[in-house]
């Protein structure tokens, strides 16, 4: 146990750095995925306001008033004098939107086939304005069908049925896949950013560790030792087992204990179960990364090349159904694209039979393979130097 005590030894030396590294990381995640959470909230509602406007008519009429009725279902109405001073002041201190101005002989003009039109003064570059618009557009053309189709129909008649058909409303719905849920989740996002935070902070730590490790003298003393080549590797890696579950277990617990509620279900103890996977192909990789650098200097710029490419190529800082078909084939030579890959799936589940959740057991065999495929790597190449030495 002379390795493995050793690595405890450097660990809890280093354990205020490390413990440094856990919280910002920690926090930054937090910060990110309320953050998306609560955009994510605001996105996913609609919900339907009205537009403060103006309405100025020189004439009294049943068209006129069934413009300003049906106006009144996307917009509200603001009582002005109609001097271009108290309209101007209005529209620059944002009082109102949109002024729609009806002239008087509108109504006959209208009705005949004419050219008069209405005047409007809007606030330029607002997306209200282009609604009342498609509103006012929407009534007129409707008055001008019946008015060409129905030749001796009076002013009334006309308004009447124009009320009538726009009163007809169409009801829309959103169909969810069998098997999905309904609602987004903070855990989502939380293990998503994950990924950045924990294979950062295992390479920050293993990585100081190892570091320590390959000083020449050190080297001599643990070959001079009793302890065969494998059983100090695998002491090693017990140490760094330690270290990468105690991490991991802090982490988890922060999640659990911010969206306590939402989270006692079978969705977070996928997410528990595919994190530990990752947590484990990351300790791997950190393995590989610390026989590949010589230099305390090294450690950081790595980090930062190996956490930030894999995470902004993986589908954690920009969602992978935003990227494109070049960078996701890319994205599937890395263990993070499919750790995200199965997260989403986990965060859409409502049933939890294998044929809705065998995507997610596939992924996360392919994040293992990464790992132990790292863990390999980084065993042959320390024999290698150990041969070499």
């Amino acid at each position: 146990m002379q390795v493995f005590k050793l690595c405890l030894k450097i660990i809890k030396k280093n354990l205020p750095l490390m413990i440094m590294y856990v919280v910002i990381f920690l926090a930054v995640s937090m910060m990110i995925a309320s953050a998306n959470t609560q955009r994510d909230d605001k996105i996913s509602v609609f919900t339907k306001t009205k537009t403060n406007m103006a309405f100025i008519s020189e004439e009294d009429t049943p068209l006129t008033r069934g413009l300003k009725e049906e106006l009144s279902k996307v917009a509200a109405f603001v009582e002005l004098d109609g001097s271009e001073d108290s309209v101007k002041d209005a529209l620059f201190f944002r009082k109102i939107y949109y002024v729609l101005r009806i002239p008087e002989g509108f109504t006959a003009d209208l009705l005949s086939g004419g050219d008069l039109k209405l005047k409007t003064t809007v606030v330029p570059g607002t997306i209200p304005a282009v609604y009342l618009d498609m509103a006012v557009n929407n009534y007129l053309n409707t008055t001008r069908l019946y008015a060409d189709s129905l030749q001796d129909a009076d002013a009334e008649y006309i308004a009447a049925e124009v009320a009538r058909d726009l009163s007809v409303s169409a009801e829309a719905s959103i169909s969810i896949p069998e098997g999905s849920a309904t609602e987004g989740n903070f855990s989502v996002f939380f293990f998503n950013y994950l990924a950045y935070s924990l294979l950062s902070v295992l390479i920050l730590g293993i990585s100081s560790v190892m570091i320590v490790l390959k000083d020449k003298d050190i080297q001599k003393r643990n070959l001079s030792s009793p302890l065969s080549r494998d059983s100090m590797t695998a002491q090693m890696f017990a140490a760094m087992a330690i270290f990468t579950v105690v991490t991991w277990i802090i982490m988890v617990a922060a999640c659990f204990l911010m969206n306590l509620k939402n989270n006692l279900n079978t969705n977070f103890l996928l997410f528990m179960l595919n994190s530990f996977v990752f947590a484990l192909t990351s300790t791997g990789i950190s393995f590989l990364i610390a026989n590949l650098i010589s230099g305390r200097n090294a450690i950081s710029a790595v980090n930062n090349i190996v956490t930030m490419g894999s995470c902004f190529l993986g589908g954690v800082f920009v969602p992978q159904a935003f990227l494109g078909p070049t960078v996701l084939q890319f994205a599937r030579l890395l263990p993070t694209y499919w750790y995200v890959r199965a997260n989403t799936v986990i965060g859409s589940l409502s049933k939890f039979e294998f044929q809705y959740t065998s995507e997610i057991y596939s992924s996360m065999a392919v994040v293992a393979a990464f790992g132990v495929a790292a863990f390999v790597a980084s065993i042959l190449l320390g024999r290698r130097r150990s041969l070499a030495a």
